[in-house]
């Protein structure tokens, strides 16, 4: 029963899923059973003896659970890598926006010089209202409570 190879190896039942699914913990095979009271059977992996007490006398749980531990940090870290360098990325790309809008503002600039007084002053008064939006905290837009 998977239960009593845990207690023997004194693994954890996610060890003995990733041992057996990598083949590190070798099943000599499966057996299904129907308990009393249950409408369904059940299958399970069963080990041979003598493979476990190998698998006890050379220590190899200890070694699997450090192999583990060393597979763990190196995939932190490179997940931590390619966040670091996604984030950069964007980074990047935004920077590169701005610097291809600053044409776009220098001929709306020469544009808005090119305007009547009147459109000079609605885009003055627009900007005024956006200047007090901006103010305004998130949680109460266009000035509700």
């Amino acid at each position: 029963m998977p239960r009593e190879i845990q207690d023997i190896l004194s693994i954890k039942t996610s060890e003995r899923h990733r041992w057996l699914k990598d083949g590190r913990l070798p099943s000599a095979g499966t057996r299904t059973v129907k308990l009393r009271c249950r409408a369904r059977k059940i299958t399970f992996h069963v080990f041979d003896p003598r493979v476990v007490e190998d698998l006890l006398d050379r220590g190899a749980v200890e070694e699997w659970r450090e192999e583990d531990a060393a597979a763990t940090a190196e995939n932190r870290r490179r997940a931590a890598y390619k966040a670091k360098l996604t984030l950069s990325l964007k980074r990047r790309k935004i920077v590169n926006a701005d610097a291809v809008a600053a044409p776009d503002e220098a001929a709306r600039t020469e544009l808005a010089a090119g305007r009547s007084s009147d459109a000079t002053d609605c885009f003055t008064k627009h900007a005024d209202c956006r200047a007090r939006r901006s103010r305004q905290s998130p949680a109460a837009p266009y000035g509700r409570p």
